[in-house]
């Protein structure tokens, strides 16, 4: 049966989510020094966020995988129906793959997108995920675009530069670049009881 998660479920989120961050790495990335407390504090943000959605699959009592999506808005005003569904993160426990526990996790998110006008479902995986390939195309999805990325070195933000070279003046850019004040959420999911029910068979 599937389930929608509780804060008593943060260890097992954690878990699985840092497993699939370690499936999924191509190259060595250096992690944040807290990044299992951050983590675990998007975890908790996403079970009770009015937006974002944790289902779990269990069977006799034990976690076989989860999925963690949120319905978000984007091209407001562009397009005619802005909502968009996406899928952060999906995880089977290695036991039982293969089993049809991601495919029924993806239906229920996707049962509760349709029912809130949701336009379409969007995931992420790294491109040298063959299984991750195969199993979204299974399930119809398709790709419309390519996320490409260039390693960038590091520059002391604190180095002396000149004033005028736009580019060699890090810290006026980066003061442009990142926007330091905090932003409040905009609820969405008027209400999670449009969700699915804390269990479902």
């Amino acid at each position: 049966m599937i389930r929608t998660a509780e804060l008593t479920d943060i260890d097992y989120l954690l878990s699985g989510t840092f497993s699939l961050h370690q499936h999924e790495q191509v190259k060595t990335v250096t992690l944040h020094p807290d990044f299992e407390a951050n983590m675990k504090r998007w975890i908790e943000h996403c079970i009770s966020s009015q937006n974002q959605l944790c289902l779990i699959y269990e069977h006799e009592e034990v976690s076989q995988g989860f999925l963690i999506g949120e319905v978000t808005i984007a091209g407001e005003g562009l397009v005619a129906n802005p909502l968009v569904g996406k899928i952060l993160v999906l995880w089977v426990e290695k036991p039982f793959r293969k089993s049809g526990v991601a495919s029924k996790l993806l239906s229920e998110f996707q049962l509760s997108c349709e029912t809130l006008g949701v336009s379409s479902l969007e995931c992420q995986h790294t491109a040298d995920n063959q299984e991750a390939t195969k199993f979204w195309q299974r399930m119809g999805f398709e790709v419309i675009a390519y996320q490409c990325q260039k390693p960038l070195s590091v520059h002391n933000s604190d180095a002396t530069t000149n004033s005028s070279d736009p580019v060699s003046n890090t810290a006026t850019n980066q003061s442009k670049l990142i926007d330091k004040s905090s932003s409040t959420e905009k609820p969405i999911l008027p209400n999670k009881s449009v969700l699915p029910d804390k269990k479902s068979a």
